[in-house]
């Protein structure tokens, strides 16, 4: 978790005491303080079979960070990752692909019209960022379900630079929900970009999910590895499961 594919043969991964470059989890057990990468330490193993799920950090740590993360790495220099790691191991495997965003709470759980209004309040809001409590133009407030106002620099129609979220559309659980709750925070304070996947941030992590996920079959194939589609099973396990009879 948190290595992205770059990661894997860099012995910076598991060195010691800088945390903006060490992986929380793999400095516990690399062999040799930056010196072993997670590819060698495998290796070393000598593995008759491996399971690989690559590529995964690559588009979720952008993902996860509202779009304003890291620039997600192409869909090639994955392949290219990808040969690297298979062909060194060597061996018979299987290959995961990357799950759609949409199949997990943290990005689902918080609706993005959430904002539900009494007349007092659309009547405020309405005067707050159009200067009249009775506007029905575009971005108006109405009673009952609204959405989140959202910060957006490409917004150039009244309130500039601030626009009510839009189905499709995803608030992130990072969101401190007290201060949606009882600070005003997506109502007269807009919610930060960090918070949010917009429309267009929602389309680039899309896209590159399915990129990679063509890339990830076509390696399947070229090294004849078998093809776990994660893709699809987290979709199963979105109205929960039962484990033991609990849901």
């Amino acid at each position: 978790p948190f290595a992205r594919i770059s990661q894997y043969n860099n012995p910076v991964l598991g060195s010691f005491g800088n945390p903006n470059t060490t992986n929380v989890f793999y400095h516990r057990f690399t062999s040799q303080w930056g010196v072993s990468t997670m590819l060698s330490d495998v290796k070393e193993n000598n593995p008759t079979f491996f399971s690989l799920w690559g590529g995964v950090e690559d588009i979720y740590e952008s993902a996860r960070n509202g779009g304003v993360g890291p620039t997600i790495l192409s869909s090639s220099a994955l392949g290219m990752y990808l040969d690297t790691i298979i062909s060194q191991i060597n061996t018979e495997g299987v290959i995961a692909n990357i799950p759609d965003f949409t199949s997990f709470p943290f990005y689902t759980l918080v609706p993005w019209n959430g904002l539900d209004l009494d007349q007092g309040k659309t009547d405020s809001l309405n005067m707050t960022y159009f200067g009249s409590p009775t506007y029905t133009g575009p971005g108006a407030f109405y009673l009952g379900k609204n959405g989140f106002m959202i910060e957006d620099s490409a917004s150039t129609a009244p309130p500039a630079g601030y626009r009510k979220m839009k189905e499709g559309e995803y608030i992130l659980l990072t969101i401190p929900l007290d201060s949606m709750k009882c600070n005003k925070l997506g109502s007269f304070i807009p919610l930060p970009d960090r918070y949010v996947l917009d429309s267009a941030e929602v389309s680039t992590v899309s896209q590159a999910t399915a990129d990679y996920n063509m890339v990830i079959a076509a390696k399947a194939q070229q090294y004849g590895l078998a093809l776990v589609d994660m893709h699809s099973y987290f979709k199963t396990v979105q109205s929960g499961i039962k484990w033991d009879g609990v849901d």
